[in-house]
């Protein structure tokens, strides 16, 4: 199946002005696999063109001004929480410690 020209041409309009997922990752300063996420969730709208999503910028700039209206911090890394406490650890010995049977002295 060919593409027509016209069909071509409204195709190649329409791509014009969108990003790949690095071009936004770099925009937004997040990782790309956090742009991936966002845009699986669908916070961050788009569309799949050959295989990889197609941003547009016009998206792009709406959630950067919606996050600056909600005036949300960016997100920080995983932050795992409290670390537990150790435990208390107790004194290694340089020997193991086995029960021996302790034999008489041989008299002489």
């Amino acid at each position: 199946m060919t593409v027509t020209e016209p069909a071509h041409d409204a195709l190649r309009d329409a791509l014009r002005d969108t990003i790949d997922v690095a071009e936004a990752a770099a925009l937004l300063g997040y990782t790309r696999l956090t742009v991936r996420r966002k845009i699986r969730e669908g916070v961050i709208p788009a569309v799949t063109y050959q295989r990889s999503y197609r941003i547009r910028r016009a998206d792009i700039d709406a959630y950067v001004e919606a996050r600056l209206r909600a005036k949300q911090p960016t997100p920080a890394k995983h932050d795992p929480g409290p670390k537990p406490r150790p435990r208390a650890q107790q004194p290694r010995s340089r020997a193991k410690k086995t029960a021996r049977a302790r034999l008489p002295k041989a008299a002489p």
